[in-house]
């Protein structure tokens, strides 16, 4: 049975259906025309009518020129047949849609401030005969004109304007959004394709040509032989500089060719992923006509477009083609790694993000210190490889990483990334290879044991933490002796070892602030392989503090310095730790009081300074001094002199013991020699200049302190600048 003989069958089914299809038709023929409630919605706007999404031709007429803006469809899903394109002297190019909806929707809510009779009109008076512009639109059958005339006298900043045959007066502001210049309406966007629609993209250099193509997940790879994956801070710099090329002035075609000859450009290429779209192809380079600080955008496909953008695009497009290359191991950085595994053999360490920190699935259920999980996943993501990489055939893969991303509920299945990893080389190096593009990566030995699932992986970096109001006593021993600190019961610090030294409090605070509160940088292996330097340590240092009743000890030793810092051990404890330089600065430090070089006049009776021949004497006052009689030095030098003396304190201490023969103190560049204010004999000699940790010093030693001082040579020129 048919469908027409079932609606037969039922009258009032048939008759509703009819009339359903009547109203559509009636709708359909009715779409262009106005209706009354339509005029009268609009009666105190411009146009009486105006349908804003069934605009789809605008023609302005201005300053002698016309250009049109037009749009294939103004349908919600049209896709690309929905965007304005503007034509200009027979040529079409993309418009800017936000410039244009704005003009647009200007022009929608436009208010008449007044109407002019028909009878009061005077077009010469108004503007009308030769108006600014004209503007004509297109509303599906509907066309409506607009003509912007001279200013009005009332109300102030307003304008003359007929539209559809009725002249009004209304806000000049109104129109500010089209009454512009043909390139202003024009799109900045100058570069064809958005990094998401290229598969691929060339960069031709005047001496080099990089071809990147798309790769595993959100990489890109170097289009060659071996398909090296590409470096992701130089892809982001190229589309980067893409993202920063937006048309500041747009020039001719002339303009554009004779800024370019002879000039420093970069030809782009781009393939789209969708093969049915034209290729785009731009040339950047060469000095802007008028605008030095801008460079010329030459775009050949797929439309011609010729712009000036600024110069820092120049930079991601100029990269060194060795800065393509991507050394690391993993391409993904901290924050999209959202699991951590490491495998070798039946040994695997994993790690999972939970809510903000991290927690440990394997070997063991367990939370993870956000610290430990933090320095692990940033050694994976940042070794890199000491060469070159290439793609090579390597054999027996000991261990195995696999850094999964961040899942997106609205993008496809994240690619996880793994690489595998072989045993050292003869030079202590770490062969890696990445599964993504087969690339052989070296490593140093010290990243390399980062890809070996280790128990000390997750251990606390916290090594020592003892309070320093606990400490009864700090060891320190290095190769130029041993330095012994201790606490007496009253809290007093001072020199143990060696032995009658002035103690330095600010010092001994310093070292105790570093050693008692050790962090390591991390844990870098579980056994010591011998490769650490601690079977004969450098350097060490033991704290010996109080716990309750009881007395404790910590013993850390030093090894060799490693990249990042020194390979250290605690005493008793299986592991080998990375500690910051910090660490061996603090061992290697004398608290030995500094200010035993500076020349205080209350402590003092009298000071006769000696330098090469000249002589002066000098008695103290108690805050200062005089000269001893027969001194032809002028008194206006005695306040500067007591200055100078007070600021001769040491840098720091060169050596304990005796000094060195080439430290010049058997012929001294100045000594201070008399009394002090006990009576007791006073001796400083300074010594000859050098240079120390950095810096240019002069030796110094002081009688009864068996030290040398290194003070800075800037002090005592001044000094000595005094005497002369």
């Amino acid at each position: 049975m048919s469908v027409v003989d079932d609606l037969k069958k039922h009258p009032v089914t048939f008759g509703l259906v009819a009339a359903m299809l009547a109203a559509g038709v009636w709708v359909y023929a009715q779409r262009d025309a106005v209706g009354t409630a339509e005029r009268e919605g609009r009666k105190h706007h411009l146009f009486s009518v105006y349908r804003q999404d069934d605009v789809s031709v605008v023609q302005v007429e201005r300053d002698g020129r016309t250009y049109t803006l037009r749009r294939k469809s103004s349908a919600p899903d049209a896709g690309d047949d929905r965007l304005w394109r503007i034509e200009v002297d027979g040529k079409t190019s993309l418009a800017d849609q936000f410039a244009v909806d704005r003009a647009m929707s200007a022009i929608e809510l436009t208010i008449v401030q007044r109407s002019i009779r028909p009878t009061e009109v005077n077009r010469a008076q108004f503007g009308l005969e030769k108006p600014r512009y004209r503007v004509t639109l297109t509303m599906g059958k509907l066309t409506s004109t607009m003509a912007i005339g001279g200013p009005a006298p009332k109300p102030e900043d307003s304008v003359y304007v007929e539209a559809d045959g009725q002249v009004a007066v209304v806000r000049k502001e109104s129109f500010a959004t089209l009454d512009l210049p043909a390139d202003a309406l024009r799109t900045r966007t100058v570069v064809p394709y958005l990094s998401n629609d290229c598969r691929a993209i060339t960069l031709a250099q005047p001496s080099a040509r990089i071809d990147l193509v798309r790769g595993p997940g959100a990489t890109w790879q170097l289009d060659g032989g071996a398909r090296l994956r590409a470096d992701r801070a130089a892809v982001d710099k190229v589309l980067g500089a893409f993202g920063d090329m937006k048309a500041d002035h747009f020039v001719s075609e002339a303009e554009a060719k004779a800024a370019q000859a002879g000039a420093v450009v970069v030809t782009v290429s781009m393939r789209p992923t969708d093969d049915k779209r034209p290729a785009g192809e731009l040339t950047v380079g060469g000095a802007c006509p008028g605008h030095p600080s801008d460079v010329v955008l030459a775009r050949r496909l797929p439309d011609p477009l010729f712009a000036c953008v600024g110069r820092g695009a120049m930079e991601g497009l100029l990269q060194e083609p060795a800065s393509f290359v991507d050394a690391r191991a993993f391409s993904l950085r901290e924050d999209e790694v959202e699991e951590i595994i490491l495998e070798e053999g039946a040994t695997a360490l994993e790690l999972a993000r939970k809510d903000k920190g991290w927690r440990e699935r394997r070997p063991v259920e367990a939370e993870v210190a956000l610290e430990q999980a933090r320095a692990l996943l940033k050694t994976l993501t940042t070794a890199k490889s000491e060469v070159r990489p290439e793609v090579g055939a390597l054999d027996g893969a000991r261990a195995k990483v696999t850094l999964n991303p961040a899942r997106d509920p609205d993008a496809t299945a994240p690619q996880p990334e793994i690489v595998e990893v072989f045993r050292a080389d003869k030079d202590g190096r770490v062969p890696v290879r990445r599964a993504q593009d087969g690339a052989v990566l070296r490593l140093s030995r010290e990243d390399g044991r980062a890809f070996l699932p280790r128990s000390t992986a997750l251990r606390s970096t916290r090594i020592v933490d003892v309070s320093v109001e606990r400490l009864r006593r700090i060891s320190l021993s290095r190769p130029d002796g041993k330095h012994v600190l201790a606490r007496t019961l009253a809290g007093v610090w001072t020199v143990a070892e060696p032995r009658d030294l002035p103690v330095d409090i600010g010092a001994v605070g310093r070292i105790a602030d570093v050693l008692s509160r050790l962090t390591a940088d991390e844990w870098i292996a579980d056994e010591d392989d011998g490769s650490f330097g601690l079977a004969r340590p450098r350097m060490s240092f033991e704290l010996s503090y109080k716990e309750g009743d009881a007395d404790r000890q910590v013993k850390v030793e030093l090894g060799d310095l490693g990249k990042a810092g020194v390979y250290g051990r605690l005493v008793g404890q299986k592991g080998v730790f990375v500690a910051p330089r910090a660490t061996e600065d603090a061992i290697s430090s004398w608290a030995i009081d500094l200010a035993q070089t500076a020349v205080d006049a209350s402590e003092v009776r009298e000071l006769t300074l000696s330098s090469k021949g000249a002589k002066v004497t000098l008695v103290s006052t108690g805050d200062g001094f005089r000269f001893a009689d027969g001194a032809t030095l002028p008194t206006s030098r005695l306040v500067p002199i007591r200055d100078a003396l007070r600021e001769l304190r040491a840098d720091g201490v060169v050596h304990l013991g005796a000094a060195h023969k080439d430290e010049g103190f058997e012929s001294p560049s100045l000594e201070i020699t008399g009394k002090r204010a006990d009576g007791k004999p006073y001796k400083l000699v300074f010594g000859a200049g050098d240079a120390w940790r950095g810096s240019s010093v002069t030796y110094a030693r002081k009688d009864g302190v068996d030290v040398v001082y290194a003070v800075a040579a800037s002090r005592l020129k001044a000094l000595l600048a005094l005497l002369s």
